[in-house]
């Protein structure tokens, strides 16, 4: 929990004159103006808590209008200069703990996009969703290659039988020219020509095949890098960008609870029980989410290099 400053403390009832002062009754109009159509519970429950401490209009006035100029236009103002982690919002807390639990949230949320391993990743995906959706299938080098060693073996059994067709004709004494010869030939140039056919045929349905699969993974990779992996990003980056804003609301929700009346022990516990079950089902949500990614990235590379 943050430590308070009570000698600093913003919400402590200011003893400088104002020369123009705000009746209480026009201090809720006053605050919502300064608001203008983004009021919501956070700021009635800010403003609540500010009356009860006993702050003048003209303070609440001042320390809503900061309040809106920090949640709205600072958050804008961070998103539109790019940054994201450590130059975020500065420490908003005192403590070591604190501050150092905001720093690394921080800190990570700058890892989500930007990490010399994801930059490679996500450049070797980019670069194979390029080939395979632009050039699926073999290239003119692998078929030439494929052609050369589906047919060479067969080139050279025929050669292979030719030769034995004129030895064994030669040797019951058959010239070369004769019908005999002719014929044993021929059907070693048959057979030959049939085993071209069905290598060329296995060789045009792999050739089919290969193509559809790089197309598959063409678009599996074009779904991860579109889909998966930026959802995975924006969950995290909230789940990040949560833990500074969480931790004003608890720190504030505890001191509440000083100010109303301490709770009995049995409810404390309860309700650290219960935020830590939360806290830990969310993190095993996004564990398992991550892990899922992580697996089929896994699966799409091994299917690139097999």
């Amino acid at each position: 929990m943050a430590q308070v400053n009570l000698q600093d403390d913003p919400y402590a009832p200011s003893t400088q004159p104002n020369s123009a002062p705000i009746r209480l009754d026009e201090g809720l109009a006053a605050a919502k103006a300064a608001y203008g159509n983004s009021w919501d519970p956070d700021a009635q429950q800010q403003y609540d808590y500010r009356v009860q401490h006993g702050q003048s209009p003209e303070d609440i006035l001042k320390h809503t209008q900061e309040d809106y100029q920090a949640r709205f236009h600072g958050a804008r103002e961070q998103q539109n200069g790019g940054g994201s982690g450590g130059g975020g919002i500065g420490s908003l807390y005192n403590d070591p703990a604190s501050a150092q639990l905001q720093s690394i949230a921080q800190a990570q949320m700058g890892e989500v996009r930007h990490n010399p391993g994801l930059d490679s990743l996500m450049a070797f995906l980019n670069s194979q969703f390029s080939q395979l959706s632009q050039h699926p299938g073999y290239s003119n080098e692998d078929l030439s290659l494929l052609n050369t060693q589906a047919f060479e073996p067969i080139e050279q059994r025929r050669q292979a039988d030719q030769r034995r067709v004129l030895e064994r004709t030669a040797a019951r004494g058959f010239l070369p020219s004769s019908g005999l010869t002719e014929d044993l030939s021929q059907q070693a140039d048959t057979e030959a020509n049939r085993q071209r056919t069905v290598a060329g045929r296995d060789l045009a349905i792999n050739a089919i095949g290969k193509r559809q699969s790089d197309l598959e993974r063409a678009l599996q990779i074009g779904s991860l890098l579109g889909l998966d992996i930026p959802r995975s990003q924006r969950s995290e980056e909230l789940s990040l960008a949560r833990v500074p804003y969480q931790m004003g609301r608890d720190a504030l929700s505890d001191l509440l609870s000083v100010v109303n009346g301490s709770p009995s022990s049995s409810d404390l516990f309860s309700q650290t029980l219960q935020a830590n079950n939360q806290s830990l089902y969310q993190q095993q949500q996004n564990d398992a989410r991550n892990q899922a990614l992580m697996a089929q990235i896994g699966q799409i590379l091994a299917g690139l290099f097999h």
